[in-house]
């Protein structure tokens, strides 16, 4: 069996990150989604909340789990299985989180960027265990951290930034894939 890509979609809570990832997967004859904060959620007792205060417990949780997506990730991409990872991580950070550990596949970067206002009214219609209002917070602070990374530069280091504001779902994987050139077999 061969190695199967591995994507790592990033953006804003609510930027679209986790339905793109499952319609992406859905192309694929084998496909499994890891979301980091699924992983982070596993955690019973103890879990530091990054939202709000972010101290060097946080810190270590999001290493644990974004250690482990790359763990897992090696695991089904290497039997076969398109994997997408979903993370909240800064272009910045993906270096030294992901690269390294999974540089023995085919490593798809991609930034889910619709407007903020886009991510904030996705944001409020999704079902959460959370506060909306919590994560509403957060997504303007993040989208502008994002506006600091030259988008051009990201591009010429390969990656796939998608403003998905006015395309379906099933449009933006389509152009996700026509830009990666990574098309399911």
């Amino acid at each position: 069996m061969t190695r199967a890509p591995i994507f790592i979609l990033t953006g804003t809570p609510a930027s679209g990150k986790t339905t793109l990832s499952k319609a992406l997967l859905q192309r694929y004859s084998r496909g499994t989604h890891i979301s980091v904060d699924q992983l982070r959620g596993m955690v019973v007792s103890g879990l530091s909340n990054p939202i709000g205060s972010w101290d060097d417990e946080t810190d270590r949780q999001f290493r644990l789990a974004r250690d482990s997506a790359a763990q897992i990730a090696k695991t089904y991409a290497s039997g076969g299985f398109a994997v997408a990872i979903d993370d909240v991580i800064f272009p910045d950070q993906i270096a030294h989180h992901y690269d390294e550990a999974l540089a023995q596949f085919d490593l798809y970067k991609v930034l889910v960027r619709p407007s903020v206002e886009t991510a904030v009214s996705r944001n409020q219609a999704r079902q959460l265990e959370i506060d909306h209002t919590q994560l509403e917070k957060i997504i303007q602070p993040i989208y502008d951290h994002f506006t600091t990374f030259d988008l051009n530069k990201l591009q010429n280091e390969d990656w796939t930034i998608l403003d998905t504001t006015f395309e379906s779902v099933d449009e933006s994987v389509s152009k996700l894939l026509a830009e990666t050139g990574c098309f399911p077999k």
